[in-house]
């Protein structure tokens, strides 16, 4: 990856992209224990992002955010959103929940995610969404608030449209 130094700055704990674009192709960027905050370009084409370590790590800036994968693996911590996303093949849940908060993650189509589990999901602590295609197929939204609550949706006999969940606690 070639970043040049106008683009990037690093501050502890900050990977934050401040003009230009920011690449990841045929590669991966690994951050650990860092926010990423996207005031630029960042893309990411048969890239992965990857957000590991042991603090939770924070999604935010003013221009979107397009990962093409995007992996949580946080021995602990979880991944915030301060800002919508899109991921464009793949959304891994390795270690750790990705918390939409108040922002959407939306998928395109295809796209797949794997490693959900009880301890792993798409957490949607407020009104944040998880946004996937669904066709002719059970699709799973590994979704949950305090726990892992997944829907499992089918559009029996349609293409596919797209759906937005989230789940709340019982008030």
């Amino acid at each position: 990856i070639l970043i040049p130094l106008s683009l990037v700055s690093l501050r502890a704990q900050q990977l934050k992209v401040t003009g230009g674009n920011l690449k990841v192709n045929n590669s991966s960027l690994v951050l650990q224990d860092m926010d990423l905050v996207n005031d630029g370009t960042l893309s990411s084409t048969d890239g992965n992002v990857v957000f590991t370590g042991t603090t939770t790590s924070t999604v935010s800036g003013t221009s979107s955010v397009m990962f093409d994968s995007l992996t949580i693996n946080k021995t602990s911590g979880e991944v915030q959103l301060e800002q919508d996303i899109m991921i464009g093949t793949h959304l891994a849940l390795q270690s750790g929940n990705l918390d939409l908060q108040t922002s959407n993650a939306s998928m395109a189509d295809p796209s797949t995610i794997s490693g959900a589990s009880a301890d792993d999901y798409v957490q949607t602590s407020s009104t944040g969404t998880l946004s996937r295609p669904v066709a002719d197929a059970d699709v799973t939204f590994p979704v949950g608030n305090s726990s892992y609550n997944p829907a499992i949706l089918n559009n029996d006999g349609g293409t596919a449209d797209f759906y937005s969940v989230r789940v709340r606690d019982e008030l």
